[in-house]
């Protein structure tokens, strides 16, 4: 309303880390918490940029201690609410409800560095419309809202996320819901607030949906309000979709979207749900499939690139033209980078990832960012990041292969395996919790490369595949 632009962070980052998102955005106010304070303090000195260094700190939970930090002004929350008038934004055509950004999302994209996602009012405000339609159309929630006058939603997912951004805040307060938020994710504590509050239904990711599955706690809790369940930001897996459907007696359900799709592309119509798919078209959205080496069209049940053209498609990466003509193209679609293929009747499936990018519990991890920390390692030539997928926590993990430096002479493999170990932990230390090595390291040779010096992570991802399937395993942590 008072025409900023807001970019979200995680709170989980580094100094490191969010410096890169507060110099690549030209943050100017940064709204945070008190135990967050020194973390911003020194993510903003090592951005060095002129724009955020001489910008002010708005602490949220702070009733005083308002003054200077360096170049920096801290202000309590409190102070900053002002009954004095200002020019508020207006938004009056198509033109600038097409222009106005509203967020900057930082994402990986199809492949690289994490970029900013420029995300305009029209394109979270038509989101939301698309979800609303198909939500008017599905006969399982309208049953739901006719015996349950003020659903609840859990708020478990995080805001910063455009899953919980756009969904549960955006879709939830249009609708007017009750938004039961969870300052942390505990599995008790979810199954509690569940019980304790009536929840009618909840967004989830795939760990907590094997949880559910798994844990005998999950039947010592009256469920019974819950009506559904949906799962989004990573692939939830059609035998666990299944188990936990059965167990609560619900419809659970699977959407599709990405951050440059603000987000949501695809839910699954209830009651009827086809696990393993990924839902049908919400309104105004068009999708095609093509061959990700010719980009020709495919059919139906033909597996290709899943390409997607609508209001909610991003207006680009911010201040990186190239990046956007590379997955947006002249006609307007969105390249995903994923592959799948919709069937006769209309329902989609993903079955391959064709961006470097890997999801560990629904976020997004650039393997280019952890190769230029790797490779900053004394002891690192060269590396690799591909993802590996591990069973017990239903994810893909990041594991990396390394090439080390001529002067360590590791001839035995305890002696590798022990250098591997240390360079994870070391990496670990320097990363936001969901980026660490969780799939460990492995030392090789040399990395596949082509001729101009691209990696070619699908050797890597059929070696892993490999030793996955004959059931041998690499140094994890």
């Amino acid at each position: 309303m008072a025409g900023g632009v807001v970019t979200t962070s995680n709170p989980n980052y580094t100094a490191l880390e969010l410096s890169h998102q507060l110099k690549d955005s030209g943050a100017k106010v940064i709204v945070t918490l008190a135990s967050l304070l020194s973390l911003v303090q020194e993510a903003i000195r090592l951005c060095k940029s002129p724009s955020v260094s001489d910008g002010r700190i708005v602490v949220i939970d702070q009733d005083g201690g308002d003054g200077p930090a360096g170049r920096m002004t801290t202000l309590s929350f409190n102070r900053v609410l002002s009954k004095r008038p200002y020019n508020r934004l207006m938004i009056t055509n198509e033109h600038e409800a097409g222009n106005t950004l509203a967020y900057i999302c930082y994402s990986s994209g199809t492949t690289g560095l994490p970029k900013g996602v420029m995300l305009t009012h029209r394109n979270i405000v038509a989101n939301i419309a698309q979800n609303i339609r198909f939500e008017v159309d599905d006969r399982h929630i309208t049953a739901v809202v006719d015996r349950v006058p003020r659903p609840k939603s859990l708020g478990l997912l995080p805001f910063f996320h455009i899953f919980g951004l756009t969904v549960i805040i955006h879709l939830g307060l249009a609708k007017g819901q009750t938004i039961v938020v969870m300052s942390k994710f505990d599995f008790e504590s979810l199954l509690r607030i569940i019980e304790r509050y009536s929840v009618t239904f909840a967004h989830l990711v795939p760990p907590v949906f094997l949880a559910l599955a798994n844990s005998p706690l999950t039947k010592k809790y009256n469920l019974s309000s819950l009506h559904f369940l949906l799962s989004g930001a990573a692939p939830l897996g059609e035998q666990l979709q299944s188990r936990v459907s059965k167990l609560l007696g619900i419809p659970v359900t699977q959407g599709y979207g990405l951050t440059e799709t603000s987000p949501v592309i695809t839910r699954m119509p209830m009651p009827d749900v086809i696990f393993g798919s990924i839902g049908k078209l919400v309104p105004n959205i068009e999708a095609k499939v093509l061959d990700p080496e010719t980009g020709q069209e495919l059919g139906v049940g033909q597996e290709g690139e899943i390409c997607c053209r609508g209001p909610n498609v991003m207006k680009g990466y911010f201040k990186n033209k190239k990046a956007t003509d590379e997955c947006v193209d002249k006609d307007g679609f969105f390249h995903t980078g994923d592959i799948g293929y919709i069937n006769k009747d209309g329902y989609w499936f993903i079955t391959d990832r064709k961006k470097e990018l890997i999801k560990y519990k629904g976020f997004q991890i650039a393997p280019a960012e952890l190769e230029a920390l790797l490779v900053s390692n004394p002891d690192v030539a060269d590396s690799a990041v591909i993802p590996s997928y591990d069973s017990g926590r239903h994810s893909e993990v990041p594991k990396a292969y390394l090439v080390l430096k001529p002067h360590l002479a590791l001839s035995t493999p305890e002696a590798r395996n022990a250098k591997a170990q240390e360079i994870v932990a070391w990496l670990n230390s320097r990363v936001a919790n969901h980026k660490r090595l969780r799939g460990g390291a492995e030392i090789i040779d040399a990395i596949p490369k082509s001729a101009s010096g691209k990696i070619l992570r699908r050797f890597l991802r059929d070696r892993e595949k490999a030793k996955r399937k004959a059931g041998s395993t690499s140094s994890k942590l």
